[in-house]
């Protein structure tokens, strides 16, 4: 299986989880996969028709590092900071060639050097200067999930 065909599956995966955690009303069998330029999700949520998803991990590069290359049964110890404000002032300047809404996912998994709540606060302020074409900037962590709307 390709890189690309499992990134691709693990991101169907999380959004599934984000969509029932975030108590989203989206339709089941609209749920799909998207290649760029596109957002990586596109579905139907009830009473807003269409709407795109862009997903991005927040993780700490050199735990993804070791993550990737370590088996299962294996302990390391490795330092490690977090990726939140690059990643999200990359994907604030992107442009996707759509119409409907753009939503932003931003998640955690097991791959992160700080909690959720530090997390949280360093996307509120990358955000005091603007969402870009996002309509909502979502978060999903261990145990939350908060939604910051634009306010265009």
């Amino acid at each position: 299986m390709s890189n690309e065909t499992q990134k691709g599956k693990i991101e169907l995966a999380i959004f599934k989880k984000f969509a029932e955690r975030a108590g989203l009303d989206v339709l089941t069998k609209s749920i799909n996969k998207k290649e760029p330029p596109k957002p990586d999700i596109c579905c139907q949520i009830n009473g807003e028709g269409r709407v795109w998803f862009e997903l991005t991990e927040s993780c700490s590069p050199e735990f993804a590092e070791m993550m990737n290359h370590l088996p299962e049964s294996r302990v390391s110890f490795t330092w490690g900071s977090d990726n939140t404000e690059a990643l999200l002032q990359k994907k604030i300047k992107k442009s996707y060639p759509v119409t409907e809404p753009v939503d932003l996912l931003i998640y955690t998994n097991g791959r992160t050097a700080m909690p959720d709540n530090a997390l949280t606060a360093i996307i509120q302020h990358e955000l005091s200067d603007g969402t870009g074409q996002f309509r909502n900037i979502w978060f999903m962590g261990d145990n939350v999930c908060q939604i910051w709307l634009n306010k265009h």
